[in-house]
């Protein structure tokens, strides 16, 4: 006996892709690489992809979208389905109010597509251009950012 209402296994574990990117320097000008980028997005949003995620690199070759609040915020606009956020959001280099109230304005632009990622920050050398070394990161990451419940 075969029962109609079961979903099969193939049914239920669909996979979905998603775009992992950092916009590094090529040949192009900035603003025809951003439109690059921002087509590309256009065209995965329209093919169905789930999700784009932006690193932050600061000072270096791999830093020509150096806040990704103001890249997802164009991406946003052009865009309608697709989730997307920052693969992170450098906690040290910030200050958290200001953050907060930056991710909750995308959040609300994008009508709940945001997805957000933090960390501490691994290179020394883009930790360094805001004058954070990596052993007062992660006070800072802590001391800015790690919230406990009262004992």
């Amino acid at each position: 006996m075969v029962d109609d209402n079961a979903t099969s296994r193939t049914d239920s574990a669909l996979v979905q892709f998603g775009i992992f990117d950092w916009i590094d320097r090529n040949q192009l000008q900035l603003p025809d690489l951003y439109e690059q980028r921002l087509q590309c997005l256009e065209y995965a949003d329209e093919a169905g992809f789930y999700c784009y995620h932006l690193a932050e690199h600061q000072a270096t070759p791999l830093a020509m979208a150096p806040s990704p609040s103001v890249f997802l915020a164009a991406a946003i606009q052009r865009t309608q389905r697709i989730r997307m956020g920052p693969l992170v959001y450098l906690l040290p280099l910030y200050n958290p109010l200001r953050l907060v109230q930056e991710i909750c304005m995308l959040d609300n632009l994008s009508r709940g597509r945001l997805e957000v990622g933090v960390g501490r920050g691994v290179s020394p050398f883009e930790l360094a251009f805001y004058n954070v070394t990596p052993r007062r990161r992660v006070p800072c990451f802590a001391r800015h950012w790690i919230f406990s419940s009262p004992a």
